[in-house]
């Protein structure tokens, strides 16, 4: 509550534009004063004339048909695009014995570059309690010594640099795909001058010859892959490829054979 109306701010805002020259101005909104200079003249609206300079090209995206946003708003993992993911083998193994195999030589990868070597037993022990389903001894020694096997390689050391990106996060949209939005997880990005590596690790008991038979499903992955580093690095030349851990062997992708892929995937 105001005790002395002199307080007031209104009144002190009115008593200082009055003392600085005020004169009364009628408003839409009632009566008022304004402190003016010069000479304000009522502006004309601007003649523009219309040419191709100040004409706006229309982005040709507007013209598509918009896509199913039901659709859209569900993220699809890039490993369960079509296509085999994996070459015929003589391992008896079941889907989910596999699936945790898999898991283990990724946790193993993924954690242990970062510790000294006499402390991998222990984390490998810490490590397979993470697993979804509980695994065999000989099942887990195997994914011990090929994870042991693939970081032992001098040929593969770039991968597992200490400035690498470990289970890099990723959503994309693909447009040519009827613009669907995928999200996924790279096991390893590397960054190299003005190129940027994307691996990924594939525990296949049996493995390609050639990056010609490289599993359809496969290299659909790596389509999306490559397509999400894209839009982050577009200035950089990105390069795609597999780490087969059963042989601990790397494969390059040939640009020519993923963009094959690219044109087929969006086809299907």
């Amino acid at each position: 509550k105001v005790q002395d109306a002199s307080a007031c701010w209104h009144s002190q805002i009115t008593e200082g534009i009055e003392a600085a020259g005020a004169v009364h101005l009628t408003t839409p909104v009632g009566e008022g004063r304004r402190v003016e200079y010069g000479d304000w003249p009522v502006l004309k609206k601007a003649n523009v004339e219309k040419n191709a300079k100040n004409q706006t090209e229309v982005p040709i995206w507007t013209q598509n048909v918009p896509a199913n946003q039901e659709e859209r708003s569900v993220l699809i993992s890039p490993s369960e695009l079509p296509g085999s993911k994996a070459l015929p083998s003589d391992v008896n193994w079941d889907s989910e014995t596999a699936k945790n195999y898999g898991s283990y030589v990724h946790l193993l990868l993924e954690n242990w570059p970062v510790h000294p070597t006499e402390n991998w037993p222990r984390i490998a022990n810490n490590l397979r309690v993470k697993l979804e389903q509980p695994i065999d001894d000989d099942i887990a020694l195997h994914a011990f010594d090929s994870a042991k096997q693939v970081l032992g390689a001098p040929d593969l050391s770039w991968i597992f640099e200490k400035d690498a990106f470990a289970e890099v996060p990723f959503v994309t949209v693909l447009p040519e795909y009827s613009e669907r939005c995928f999200y996924g997880i790279i096991d390893r990005l590397i960054m190299q001058d003005e190129t940027v590596f994307v691996v990924d690790f594939k525990t296949n008991r049996a493995i390609p010859e050639t990056t010609n038979q490289m599993p359809v499903g496969i290299l659909n992955q790596m389509v999306i892959y490559e397509h999400a580093i894209k839009q982050l690095y577009p200035n950089y030349a990105i390069k795609t490829g597999i780490l087969w851990t059963a042989e601990a062997k790397f494969m390059e992708i040939p640009q020519r054979i993923l963009s094959d892929a690219k044109t087929n995937l969006c086809k299907s």
